[in-house]
């Protein structure tokens, strides 16, 4: 069955992911209908590509260190979690998050542009012994997904696949820097 246009791209893979960045950046490049400001980026050696998982994290959190990207305690009318599917991207308003970006938390596991390694964030990884034998293999997830309960849901919260899988529950968010 066709995925319908309002929601998250999935599965996917980190690799199809970022193929899809390459190939957006392309299009927006040659694009009349691009704004001046981004073509101007461009210009100046922007790229589109996935967030780092320092990106992620800071989009996620903003600076004052929030578990999740509304507060720090799990809230069903902001995030999709614990469910049996999706729902259409951006389908929860979310004023008290630190920047205006949709679904950070749930729906689906977002890829990012970070290899796992020791995790020097805001907080330190409880599960580094476990993920040592992976180190520099598997690239990071974040966010969670619908399958997942809340504490998965947290700021936090890393996960980590197989590169040319395509997984069920991963998606991917872009970003130009």
């Amino acid at each position: 069955s066709q995925t319908p246009p309002e929601s998250p791209v999935r599965p996917i893979s980190w690799t199809d992911a970022l193929a899809y960045s390459r190939w957006l950046q392309s299009e927006m490049k040659a694009s009349p209908n691009t704004p001046p400001v981004l073509r101007e980026l461009f210009g100046e050696g922007w790229r589109v590509t996935l967030p780092s998982e320092a990106e992620w994290e800071k989009a996620a959190r903003g600076a004052d260190g929030r578990l999740y990207p509304w507060g720090n305690e799990p809230r069903a009318d902001r995030a999709n979690f614990g469910e049996t599917g999706t729902i259409p991207v951006a389908s929860f308003d979310c004023s008290e998050c630190p920047y205006p970006v949709f679904d950070m938390s749930g729906n689906v596991w977002e890829w990012t542009d970070s290899y796992l390694e020791p995790y020097l964030g805001f907080v330190p990884d409880p599960y580094e012994e476990y993920s040592q034998p992976y180190f520099g293999q598997k690239p990071v997830l974040r966010g969670g997904g619908w399958t997942t309960r809340s504490s998965m849901i947290r700021n936090t919260w890393r996960n980590f696949f197989i590169r040319q899988r395509r997984n069920i529950v991963a998606g991917f968010r872009t970003c130009a820097l």
